[in-house]
């Protein structure tokens, strides 16, 4: 920390302090009692001691001391406001003309040109199909529509798409899990059922058919296969039509996603399915073995030579993980878009460990896209009693809280139904952010 000696500095001719430059302050007596309110004054007679660097206290003081001579019409006081800071209150004129503008640009204002001629692949929102929509898509919608807004706002141009789940060995859970618990009954009436309703359904049956599998080592051959026929879009079973219930329960999720992004004013322009990247990232790793090696049957990435870890990219029964498959989404980006300067993911902060590794594997063979990929990581969610769960069931619904706010919004305004949508969905991205 460095201490600056301040002296006395000339006046001018009618004896008024003089702010000359970086060097010439003015004169003691005048800063003494500024500096003072300040707290940044230790005096020991006539000499001050500053605790502060000099370049510090010095653009401090020219703020202050300007502002105070030009009383600048949208300020309508200035007052030292304890260590370091200074208030400045706007005033009413500011306000007036703020509200004028406001008015006149409408749904421009804010807008400028930072970031025109730029082009940028947004990706938020990437649910899992089969799964409960909770609090955490709202989140995850919330910060990636944020993000969006401000950067088109700001010149740039964007594309906005989706990543969903829709095959993988948790939705098999969910498959068997809809037949174990609900039977024929359930598959029957599926499709004709109110989609809040029945994605009610699907997800109980993921809770309990995560929790069947723990606890029955028996299940595992059984959701393997359902898993196999859910890839290869075919049913193998003759007394149960598995990739029947797949089909629904998949038509009954993407149109749910479509409903709610509506609602949300989200507009995704493109889909990118977790089964077409898992197809590609399979192919890319098989033509870069020199960079992923085989291991016990798998196919890993030693990212331990890179200061991360090492993980498998396609396990022993040939698929690709989720690594596998970002490395195939990260390729099929680069086939769709590959026009665009940035590809932007949003997802929660627990992904980035994941997204380092699978970054560093693809920078070994296109140092290309792994530059071109920025990783948003947003805060996870967690309930008092521990961590947010699709699996055990532990999660409250996207559509609760939406419901909630909703209704509290109906108390405070009672016009027109316009109205009431645009404070519950103002109250919707107040209460996420």
């Amino acid at each position: 920390m460095q201490y600056t000696i301040i002296v006395s500095t000339p006046t001018d001719k009618d004896g008024r302090s003089m702010l000359l430059s970086r060097g010439a302050w003015a004169s003691f007596d005048v800063w003494v009692g500024f500096l003072r309110k300040l707290g940044l004054l230790f005096l020991t007679k006539k000499i001050s001691c500053i605790k502060y660097n000099i370049n510090y206290i010095y653009n401090l003081c020219c703020i202050y001391s300007r502002c105070q001579a030009t009383r600048i019409g949208w300020l309508d006081m200035i007052e030292v406001a304890g260590p370091g800071f200074i208030n400045f209150t706007l005033s009413q004129h500011y306000w007036t003309e703020l509200r004028a503008e406001v008015l006149h640009l409408s749904d421009k204002w804010g807008s400028n040109e930072t970031l025109k001629g730029h082009k940028y692949l947004m990706e938020h929102t990437s649910v899992n199909l089969f799964k409960p929509f909770h609090i955490g898509h709202l989140l995850s919608n919330v910060t990636g529509e944020s993000l969006t807004r401000i950067v088109t706002y700001s010149g740039a141009e964007t594309t906005v798409i989706s990543y969903p789940s829709d095959k993988s060995p948790g939705i098999a859970k969910a498959v068997w899990g809809l037949w174990d618990l609900f039977g024929k009954d359930v598959y029957t009436n599926l499709g004709d059922m109110n989609i809040t309703v029945a994605l009610g359904y699907i997800g109980e049956a993921y809770a309990y058919a995560t929790e069947q599998y723990k606890n029955r080592p028996e299940l595992e051959p059984l959701i393997k296969q359902i898993t196999k026929d859910i890839y290869e879009e075919t049913n193998s079973f003759e007394d149960v039509n598995y990739y029947g219930i797949y089909e629904q329960g998949k038509t009954l999720s993407l149109n749910y996603f479509h409903d709610f992004s509506k609602r949300m004013g989200s507009r995704f322009v493109d889909f990118i399915y977790e089964s077409e990247a898992e197809v590609e990232g399979k192919k890319v790793i098989a033509e870069h073995m020199d960079v992923y090696k085989e291991s016990d049957g798998a196919i890993i990435f030693e990212g331990s030579k890179y200061g991360l870890f090492d993980s498998v990219f396609i396990n022993s029964a040939g698929f690709a993980t989720y690594l596998g498959k970002d490395v195939g989404l990260m390729s099929l980006k680069a086939q769709k878009y590959d026009d665009h300067d940035k590809w932007f993911y949003v997802t929660d902060i627990e992904q980035k460990p994941h997204f380092q590794l699978m970054n560093k594997s693809v920078e070994q063979f296109h140092p290309d896209w792994a530059e071109r990929a920025v990783f948003i990581h947003h805060g996870r969610l967690a309930l008092t009693t521990g961590k947010i769960s699709s699996r055990s069931g532990e999660v409250p619904m996207a559509e609760e809280l939406i419901a909630s706010i909703k209704d509290a919004s109906y108390l405070k305004m009672q016009e027109r139904e316009k109205d009431r949508k645009s404070v519950w969905y103002g109250k919707r991205r107040e209460t996420d952010v």
